[in-house]
């Protein structure tokens, strides 16, 4: 194989892995609906929390309990169980 037929196939791979199979941006939308769908059932001041690109293991991971007077632990684990079911969901794929 001469020089020109290898960058011809070395281009040919390269275009191949940036394009996005169906498959791919199909669980890509359905990760924006689930962040979607999340979004509009967390309170208002959580919604800063959740960033729209954040991976929600990293979130739970990440987030911290509120502390001091007026912190909710309830609703604080209520927010953590919505996240991890969202979680699944983008998981499940439905």
């Amino acid at each position: 194989m001469g020089a020109r037929a290898r960058k011809t196939a070395l281009l040919r791979r390269i275009r191949r892995r940036k394009a996005p199979s169906a498959a791919a941006r199909a669980a890509e939308a359905h990760a924006a609906r689930v962040h979607a769908d999340l979004a509009d059932e967390l309170p208002d001041g959580h919604l800063d929390d959740l960033g729209e690109d954040q991976d929600l293991g990293d979130f739970l991971d990440g987030h911290t309990p509120p502390a001091g007077p007026g912190a909710d632990p309830e609703a604080h684990e209520e927010l953590l169980e919505q996240v991890r079911e969202a979680r699944h969901r983008i998981a499940r794929g439905y």
